[in-house]
């Protein structure tokens, strides 16, 4: 098996490449020190330093 690492750099175009096939879901900041997980129509509101979020991905899917 072949490992692969993204460079932190190519990570927005990456991001911007899978929104074309489809709905993007990330960590986005809601309130002053709330984060949860969201739709993401523009790549800025993804909030990639977070803690924890009000709920687990697990429950959000």
């Amino acid at each position: 098996m072949k490992i692969v690492k993204l460079p932190k750099e190519n990570l927005v175009e990456f991001i911007g490449r899978l929104s074309l096939f489809g709905e993007i879901h990330a960590p986005t900041k809601r309130g002053e020190r709330s984060f949860v997980f969201a739709p993401v129509r523009d790549l800025s509101e993804i909030e990639l330093n977070y803690t924890r979020t009000i709920l687990p991905l697990k429950k959000y899917f």
